[in-house]
């Protein structure tokens, strides 16, 4: 942990002279940036719920409840829960953003075809050239948007977002086994490189490592503190973890 902090202070969007002061520096669990891990509701036109059965789960990113994952990955993968949806599409969109969380420009923008597969999904961002690697410094914001409201509707109730920031590699490698890195990643904030490790553990699991595969998932979910959202933690944690195959897709 570095025992240097330098400060700067983020105005909130929309709260006028309200100010967030982050200590660069410090873990990222101490920070708090303004963002939504889950949809606003849990009925309406974007979710499918037949009469008489239990609302769909909602739109969540998988991220902690300061919104803010860091990484060592120039090019990260970012990771949502996708609930059955009237609109099989969403859309995915990364800003790069000033540092009073501003709007810089729209790096990354890809429509995503779900259909009706409910679980968690990924995106990895593309080393194609298409898009620039993340910098170290830099804060970027993501989102998931599904198509099923008009673009007004889609901003205000819709979009799930999260923050994620690039920080420099460990100078030593990681080892242990593919969940024995995911946590190291996660207890040093780096969520999407922990889930993009799990990921990886799961696609390429031998039947006599599923179970340990599937407890660190569970572990992992545990560690986000979803308990916030109020969402159906044990339904969610169900079906996110009996669809893990639809990540190796």
């Amino acid at each position: 942990m570095c025992t240097q902090h330098t400060y700067r202070q983020l105005v909130l969007a929309g709260l006028g002279a309200a100010l967030l002061t982050i200590a660069i520096g410090l873990p990222a669990y101490a920070r708090k940036l303004p963002g939504r891990r889950v949809v606003a509701g849990t009925r309406g036109e974007c979710l499918i719920a037949q009469a008489g059965q239990q609302a769909s789960l909602p739109l969540l990113t998988l991220v902690p409840a300061s919104h803010l994952s860091l990484t060592t990955r120039p090019y990260p993968e970012f990771f949502w829960f996708n609930p059955q949806l009237l609109g099989q599409t969403v859309v995915f969109q990364l800003h790069a953003v000033d540092h009073n969380l501003n709007t810089q420009r729209l790096l990354y923008e890809k429509p995503v075809m779900i259909g009706n597969r409910v679980g968690i999904h990924s995106l990895q961002l593309p080393n194609d050239g298409s898009v620039p690697p993340l910098q170290v410094g830099q804060l970027y914001r993501w989102s998931v948007t599904p198509q099923c409201y008009n673009e007004a509707e889609r901003n205000l109730v819709w979009r799930v977002m999260g923050w994620v920031e690039p920080i420099a590699a460990p100078g030593t490698a990681e080892s242990g086994t593919l969940e024995q890195q995911a946590l190291a990643a996660a207890q040093a904030d780096r969520w999407l490189d922990a889930f993009s490790l799990l990921k990886q553990a799961t696609c390429e699991a031998l039947p006599s490592r599923q179970s340990a595969v599937t407890d660190s998932w569970w572990h992992h979910l545990d560690q986000l503190d979803l308990e916030q959202t109020q969402i159906d933690l044990p339904r969610f944690k169900q079906q996110a973890i009996a669809n893990l195959n639809l990540l190796c897709e």
